[in-house]
């Protein structure tokens, strides 16, 4: 259901003016989602003669968000701080009287987040792909860069002594159990993740959990912004790097792994050129990961349609594609075992 954008303006105004203390103009707002979690709301802040591109993030419903927004903001604020592309916070409130849950102002970057549209663009400049490549080796680097023990308390998912690998595992196992049917290839690839687990790193670092083509935004430069930081935690960096690379991410563009836009060489290359630590054998593990985890999501979405807890066509869908995510890892499994 569509939020009510002139009732939004008039919050943001009040808003605004208290914060700023002077004279704030919410205008021009479009609503870019729509539905049962989060609103991502763009507007303008006139201020005086100055206008400011500022995007609104509400919150859903507490029941449904892995942690508050506190959280997400200071994980945002640290990888800027760190060097990151990702949108400037201004404010952060937690108080639900003003939209009805949480919310979070920040700055709105220019750039594409459509996959389709990212791959268009490098269709039509054959620089481009690499040139976005290299430098999302480079922002992983930053974000990587800050030290678990320095992140909120509420993204450690595990205690930062423990294995990623193991830990993420045990989530997973529980996943495969709850299946409506068996799925005999995400049983071997759980299989062969248990027997091949990569040493743990030596310290935990933030994580984003969902950098892919669909959660970035590039222009004609390159990328300018990693997106939607609702998933972060603290672990071992090569889950994003593996999570990246996941060939549902490729859009069809199966031959270049980064994004269907990039081969893997420029990633890794700036990666490391950046004083990042790269571990090939962690970043198979972590991309056989991925791959079964997508399925398992996939699985449930379908599951959660068809019980009741979320009804709607898109979720039942998402069961017909799980067989794909067996495809891939029997053929990525075929390399490595």
């Amino acid at each position: 259901m569509a939020r009510d954008l002139p009732a939004i303006a008039a919050s943001l105004d009040r808003y605004l003016t208290e914060r700023w203390n002077r004279p704030v103009r919410a205008v021009d707002l479009v609503e870019t989602s729509v539905g049962a979690r989060r609103g991502n709301i763009l507007f303008d802040a006139v201020d005086g003669e100055r206008r400011h591109e500022l995007v609104l993030t509400i919150y859903p419903p507490a029941g449904t968000v892995i942690f508050g927004v506190e959280a997400e903001t200071e994980a945002l604020r640290l990888a800027e701080a760190a060097g990151a592309p990702v949108a400037h916070v201004f404010e952060v409130c937690t108080d639900g009287g003003w939209f009805g849950e949480p919310f979070f102002i920040s700055s709105r970057i220019p750039g594409d987040s459509l996959p389709r549209n990212i791959l268009r663009r490098v269709a039509q400049d054959p620089t481009l792909g690499a040139r976005v490549g290299s430098q999302l080796g480079t922002a992983f680097a930053a974000i990587h860069a800050v030290d678990g023990a320095d992140a909120p308390a509420d993204l450690r998912r595990w205690p930062l002594d423990a294995s990623p690998s193991a830990a993420s595992l045990d989530l997973l196992e529980e996943q495969l159990d709850e299946m409506l049917q068996p799925a005999p290839g995400l049983a071997l690839g759980l299989r062969w993740l248990r027997d091949n687990q990569p040493d743990p790193p030596g310290r935990q670092r933030l994580v984003h959990g969902d950098v892919r083509n669909g959660n970035i935004l590039v222009d004609g430069t390159g990328l300018t912004a990693i997106l939607d930081w609702e998933g972060c935690h603290t672990g071992d960096p090569h889950e994003d790097l593996g999570w990246l690379c996941v060939r549902t991410w490729r859009f069809g563009g199966d031959a270049l792994e980064v994004g269907g836009f990039s081969a893997r060489e420029p990633m890794i290359e700036a990666y490391q050129a950046a004083g990042a630590h790269f571990d090939p054998h962690a970043y198979d593990w972590w991309k056989v990961f991925g791959t079964l985890r997508w399925g398992l999501g996939l699985a449930k979405q379908a599951r959660q349609h068809l019980d009741g807890t979320y009804r709607y066509i898109a979720m039942a869908g998402s069961g017909r594609r799980v067989c794909e995510l067996e495809y891939d890892l029997l053929r990525m499994l075929s390399k490595l075992l």
